[in-house]
């Protein structure tokens, strides 16, 4: 009885999970598509994170783009 069960519960969860997109595989991280997806916004000119010297300066010039300075400057008017 159990086994019957275990399968109708996995088949449900495997439906639910299908049907809201849960099967795309994610981007991988360290890359523009993974911090497109992540921030909801599109990403331009900035090159694959191997093309850079420093990995720094490719997350800097993601955070540019999805404004992550404004908000820190935003952040630090606010308390002081």
């Amino acid at each position: 009885m159990k086994m019957p069960l275990i399968a109708l519960s996995f088949f449900i969860i495997n439906s639910f999970l299908v049907a809201n997109g849960c099967d795309e595989k994610e981007p991988e991280r360290g890359t523009v598509q993974f911090f497109e997806k992540r921030y909801k916004t599109k990403i331009e000119g900035v090159k694959p994170i191997q093309e850079y010297a420093d990995p720094d300066q490719f997350y800097t010039a993601i955070a540019r783009q999805v404004g992550i300075p404004q908000l820190a400057f935003k952040a630090v008017e606010e308390k002081f």
